[in-house]
């Protein structure tokens, strides 16, 4: 177990939310519940392990405080991704929870825009790179918690595409935020600083300007921007759906790579699958 006492006790305040009304001393003689938050433990054990391995991922654990918080907040149980047939539709869930849950709040400074959207990005590269994803996918498909490290490495490829399409669709979603935000005080200096401040951000996420799957992040900043705020504010919408589309095609051979009546797949009678499942309460 690699989880410091505080970070199990985040792992069983998580369980425990789905669970409102039971008392700490019923929780303890549920074996549903005692299971489940086995589960999830041995999840975000192998999920740390993984990070730790990962030079960059780790020094976000050691300089940014409750990374294990943020990480519960987006993936949450680990329940709904066993029992999944469909690990990209699990995937594109999370979207949404990442953007409202890091976004950050603005204020009227147009100076102020540039660093906190920067930070918006900062925080979901260290939260959600490209090998925690390859790990979610070799741990959904082996059904193991620690599907090892050339399990891990087989799904980067597949993982470096997912993660560059899931932050271009972060990116249009902060475009479509950011011009809803500053409809009040519209302008063109306005415009242009949010423009710049976007522009900033696919630099901070690494992406450069780049297109992914054809959809290219800096052509909408730059359309936007010349734009009325109506007509960018729908360009940005449009942008938006484009962004999520080129995402669902990324994820869709991943949901293609199971047979879709067993979530278990090959590993369903392995002795490996058995257990989780029992933990999840298939069997």
């Amino acid at each position: 177990m690699t989880l410091t006492r505080e970070e199990q006790k985040s792992v069983l305040c998580m369980v425990m939310e789905s669970y409102q009304g039971i008392t700490i001393s019923e929780a303890k003689s549920n074996q549903n519940i005692k299971e489940e938050i086995k589960l999830n433990l041995e999840f975000y054990s192998g999920l740390k392990e993984t990070i730790l391995s990962d030079k960059k991922l780790k020094e976000a654990i050691h300089t940014g405080m409750g990374w294990l918080d943020n990480i519960i907040g987006i993936i949450g149980g680990i329940k709904d991704l066993l029992t999944s047939s469909d690990i990209g539709k699990w995937i594109s869930e999370k979207i949404k929870v990442i953007s409202n849950k890091l976004f950050p709040s603005l204020g009227k400074n147009p100076n102020d825009w540039t660093d906190k959207i920067a930070s918006f990005f900062k925080k979901v590269a260290e939260y959600l790179g490209p090998k925690a994803i390859a790990y979610l996918i070799a741990a959904w498909k082996n059904k193991s918690f620690k599907p090892g490290e050339e399990a891990i490495q087989a799904e980067m490829d597949k993982a470096e595409k997912i993660y560059k399409a899931i932050l271009v669709v972060l990116i249009a979603i902060a475009a479509v935020k950011l011009w809803m935000f500053i409809a009040p005080f519209y302008s063109a200096a306005t415009s242009a600083s949010a423009a710049s401040s976007l522009v900033s951000a696919v630099k901070t996420a690494g992406i450069g300007g780049i297109a992914s799957g054809g959809f290219n992040i800096i052509g909408l900043i730059n359309k936007i921007k010349h734009l009325g705020h109506e007509e960018g504010k729908h360009a940005a919408e449009d942008g938006m759906q484009d962004a999520i589309a080129n995402l669902k095609d990324e994820l869709k051979s991943l949901s293609q790579e199971k047979p879709a009546d067993s979530p278990f797949g090959d590993y369903y009678n392995t002795e490996e699958s058995l257990r989780m499942q029992k933990l999840a309460g298939i069997v």
